[in-house]
């Protein structure tokens, strides 16, 4: 098919807040960042297990569970392994690939930073006339994920936001 999709004319019905932009300047202060808005949204009455946090890279979802462990706040681990397992009243990470498919209260996309989205290594083994399409895919990864959270998006990043935040 080489004919280009367009969303001209397509309207959502559904609508909602604007995500919440926080910028961090190193990765401790982003997780005290996810932390404080955690302990926000239960302070309000909003169950842990329906926040999730996303991530772009496998690794750092367990630094993230680490960080919230760390912070008194219960995490659990979305993975290939916890398919199917009943899970317990923690805030669920997860990768953003994961996030396919899956619906929360709360959603925070971290880490969304220039090193980790898109991953550099990602991008290093596409061919420079194919670098476009990479590109689009890493914009639809981002979507998808963003578009998981039913009430509220907080995106964090430390350090430089990633290109694919826009303006």
């Amino acid at each position: 098919d080489t004919s280009s999709d367009t969303l001209a004319g397509a309207r959502s019905v559904f609508g909602g807040p604007d995500p919440e932009l926080l910028g961090f300047m190193s990765k401790t202060e982003e997780d005290k960042g996810l932390v404080a808005q955690i302990e926000q949204w239960t302070a309000d009455g909003l169950s842990p297990s329906d926040v999730a946090v996303f991530v772009y890279e496998k690794n750092d979802v367990r630094e993230i569970e680490a960080a919230l462990e760390a912070a008194g706040v219960e995490a659990q681990v979305v993975n290939e392994g916890t398919k199917g397992e009943r899970l317990g009243d923690g805030v669920r990470v997860m990768t953003m690939h994961r996030a396919k498919g899956m619906e929360f209260s709360r959603v925070i996309l971290a880490g969304a930073d220039d090193k980790h989205v898109p991953l550099p290594a990602t991008l290093r083994s596409v061919p420079d006339e194919e670098k476009g399409e990479a590109m689009l895919r890493e914009r639809s990864l981002l979507y998808v994920a963003s578009s998981r959270a039913r009430d509220a998006l907080v995106v964090t990043w430390s350090g430089k936001k990633s290109e694919l935040l826009g303006e």
